[in-house]
């Protein structure tokens, strides 16, 4: 190992437990945080192999919140495929095809006015509406204040009720 890559296993020694308990509060639990400080390390592993970075500190912190906030996004991706998966279940559930095309048009009109919410405002709102979490467990998942989370859901819940019904495709 060459003294620039023995760099880089220092610095994930170093400043590893730092980077996890902030990617924690991010992606609210442990493991994920472990994961994704652990990919940045073996990605820049391999960078340093190609090219010199002088701030190795700074490159390393910012490659893990980089694939923190893609892990995000796939969360995010997944939580909208389950919601959109839930226009089928409708389907199944009534026979009425009025009611169904209704509340084919109310799920989409929803996914909508969420899809338009700035990322931290639909996090919040998907966190405590869909997953059930309390504010308090969200606000010390994502290192938020009470009123932060509050703000949030006003903005959510906003988006949702004035989204007017016809702009549903």
């Amino acid at each position: 190992m060459d003294g620039y890559s023995e760099k880089v296993v220092a610095l994930y020694e170093e400043q590893s437990p730092q980077l996890v308990r902030a990617l924690q509060r991010k992606l609210g639990n442990r493991s994920d945080a472990e994961e994704v400080v652990q990919d940045a390390f073996e990605k820049l592993l391999k960078i340093v192999q190609q090219q010199e970075i002088k701030n190795l500190h700074h490159y390393f912190f910012t490659l893990a919140n980089h694939l923190a906030v893609d892990r995000l996004r796939h969360r995010r991706l997944e939580t909208l495929y389950r919601q959109t998966s839930a226009i089928g279940e409708v389907e199944e559930q009534f026979d009425d095809p009025q009611r169904i095309n209704q509340t084919k048009q109310e799920i989409m009109r929803i996914r909508e006015a969420l899809a338009s919410l700035p990322d931290k405002t639909r996090h919040v709102f998907l966190l405590i509406r869909f997953d059930g979490l309390t504010h308090a467990e969200v606000a010390a998942r994502l290192g938020l204040s009470q009123k932060s989370i509050e703000y949030h859901m006003k903005q959510g819940i906003k988006a949702i009720i004035q989204k007017p019904q016809g702009d549903a495709k």
